[in-house]
């Protein structure tokens, strides 16, 4: 008498032992899944400036009962104290710190004639 085979032990064996069509459509799947949470993971860190770095939520708070140009400060998560003034961006107010350094964008390689 032949043992009975598990359900999970076939799809096993019909999958990597099976015909070229189960193995395609097994590939194919995992491939979907793959890609599938890579666009998810990516999709994620955007926000509503395109992907870029926000400032952190106190940052905002900082400026509040501020103006453009006001010197203001808060403290971060870590401790330490961020002194700044108030600029615009995305239409609101946020500390940008003193010691803030944007980051430069490479020269393009055209041509200037």
């Amino acid at each position: 008498m032949r043992p009975a085979i598990q359900p999970i032990d076939h799809l096993i064996y019909v999958i990597f032992n099976g015909s070229s069509i189960m193995r395609n459509v097994t590939t194919l799947i995992l491939v979907a899944g793959v890609c599938m949470v890579s666009f998810s993971a990516l999709a994620e860190g955007k926000g509503p400036r395109n992907g870029k770095r926000q400032p952190p939520e106190e940052a905002f708070s900082a400026c509040e009962s501020k103006a453009e140009g006001d010197k203001a400060e808060f403290t971060a998560p870590n401790g330490k104290i961020i002194v700044g003034s108030c600029q615009t961006l995305d239409d609101r107010l946020v500390l940008i710190p003193d010691d803030h350094k944007p980051k430069r964008r490479p020269k393009s390689n055209k041509d200037e004639s």
